[in-house]
């Protein structure tokens, strides 16, 4: 099925025609579904789903983790923008229904934590408090990431031993939906942090990402997005749409690109002088078509 799919759709086709944006549009555009039922879920099949990227909430060990795991580490190298080339260590809050956590921008150590216990959020609040001991030097943590409701029940362990003002916390990364009082919290916990929240997508690996509630997102410089009408066209600055991302698809001849609806609906906003899509207002439509 998938290699039928691979020669209707892209076997005439090859990258070297596509060099802008506008081009783009000249792809075919496939529904959530259709991606969905022909790259992201396909078992007989399972070189498909390495190009995918899931939360994987359903716990199972599924085929593409090992690889989504060593784009992750590459990517956060390549995009470590201004970090330190000094040892560092990263606290990276596992997710609790299936033990994954977040890469971030490091080229240090990083610590896999949890939250989800009050063991868990000890062990956390320790090692803020007393570093890590490397060859005779003591470590601290100077960066942390995790789920929404992880960073912030960390977060209230740490206000609640009252050490905010001694932790080394600079930079913050959190996935996932975050309140105003969640934001304040982090804030408080972590005075001298810098908080981004990142915006997920399922479908691949990277997202987007912001630096307070009152900015829009602005994808990963990786990410190739767009954000289109029902006839598949680009809207216009201010304009609502669908979020369409392009990717490769590899392992098979001309690694053709794919282009297709995700079914989360946002605002295109202004461009920033960057290459970057900037959106706003997400309203994620599960299952879209």
């Amino acid at each position: 099925m998938k290699k039928q799919f691979y020669r209707e759709f892209w076997g005439s086709l090859s990258p070297d025609e596509f060099s802008h944006p506008e081009d783009l549009e000249r792809l075919p555009l496939l529904s959530r579904s259709e991606y969905s039922r022909n790259y992201m879920n396909s078992e007989p099949h399972p070189e498909g789903l390495l190009i995918s990227h899931s939360s994987g909430s359903s716990g199972r060990d599924l085929v593409w983790r090992y690889r989504t795991k060593e784009e992750q580490r590459l990517i956060a190298l390549l995009f470590a923008y201004g970090v330190p080339s000094a040892l560092t260590i990263a606290i990276a809050l596992r997710y609790g229904q299936h033990g994954m956590e977040m890469q971030i921008p490091t080229r240090g150590l990083v610590i896999p934590g949890s939250s989800w216990t009050k063991n868990g959020r000890d062990q956390c609040v320790e090692l803020l408090r007393t570093g890590h001991n490397i060859g005779g030097n003591v470590i601290f943590p100077t960066s942390l990431s995790g789920q929404a409701d992880d960073v912030t029940r960390l977060a209230e362990s740490v206000m609640e031993f009252g050490i905010s003002e001694d932790l080394k916390i600079a930079d913050v990364y959190v996935a996932g939906d975050l309140r105003a009082a969640d934001w304040t919290a982090i804030h408080e916990a972590f005075p001298r942090a810098a908080v981004t929240q990142k915006y997920s997508l399922s479908e691949v690996f990277g997202g987007a990402q912001r630096g307070s509630p009152s900015q829009p997102y602005r994808l990963d410089p990786f990410v190739i997005g767009e954000v289109v009408g029902p006839d598949g066209r680009s809207v216009g600055q201010g304009e609502a749409g669908e979020l369409v991302l392009t990717e490769l698809f590899p392992f098979v001849q001309h690694q053709p690109l794919i282009r297709y609806r995700t079914g989360d609906v946002v605002v295109r906003e202004s461009e920033d002088g960057s290459e970057n899509l900037l959106f706003s207002n997400v309203s994620r439509v599960r299952g879209g078509g």
